[in-house]
């Protein structure tokens, strides 16, 4: 699972895999290369390699610690503010919609409906309020939601042509 860490100079929000906690790693917004830690983490799990980090307890540490409790608090707020996406709900209204398209009534009423919640959920996405790891599968029940009540009104049609043929 990724941890959510601080650059120990510039105090910006990394996004690490678990693999790299311990391992040096470098700011992608200010290119500083630090070890890569948990802010809460204590000063005894370092390895041995890394004494500078172990016995240097000055202002400057203490600064940088305070920084990275800070980004790092402050990123776990903004995941907790964060809603969850809705993409497989999404998705599996366009389907279902696109599968019922000989039951107008269902057909239409998914389809609309996974429209409407798909268009704000996208739009959620972007603004940031929405975790943005669902939105392949919310447009694709988009489409969905599309095409069902597309092929809804074909299907009538032409059964309409049909029975007029006889």
């Amino acid at each position: 699972m990724p941890e959510t860490i601080a650059c120990s100079q510039c105090g910006s929000p990394l996004r690490l895999p678990e693999a790299y906690i311990g391992r040096e790693v470098r700011c992608p917004s200010c290119q500083e290369t630090f070890t890569a830690r948990l802010p809460d983490e204590p000063r005894e799990r370092l390895p041995a390699s890394y004494p500078d980090l172990q016995d240097d307890d000055d202002e400057e540490e203490e600064a940088r610690l305070k920084r990275r409790r800070r980004a790092y608090e402050q990123a776990r707020r903004a995941r907790e503010r964060v809603q969850p996406h809705r993409g497989g709900t999404v998705l599996a209204l366009g389907v279902i919609s696109l599968c019922l398209c000989c039951i107008p009534a269902i057909s239409l009423g998914l389809g609309i409906g996974a429209v409407l919640m798909g268009s704000r959920d996208l739009a959620r996405m972007r603004n940031g309020a929405m975790d943005p790891a669902g939105r392949g599968r919310t447009r694709a029940g988009v489409v969905c939601g599309i095409l069902g009540p597309i092929l809804t009104v074909i299907f009538f049609a032409m059964l309409i042509m049909l029975t007029q043929e006889r």
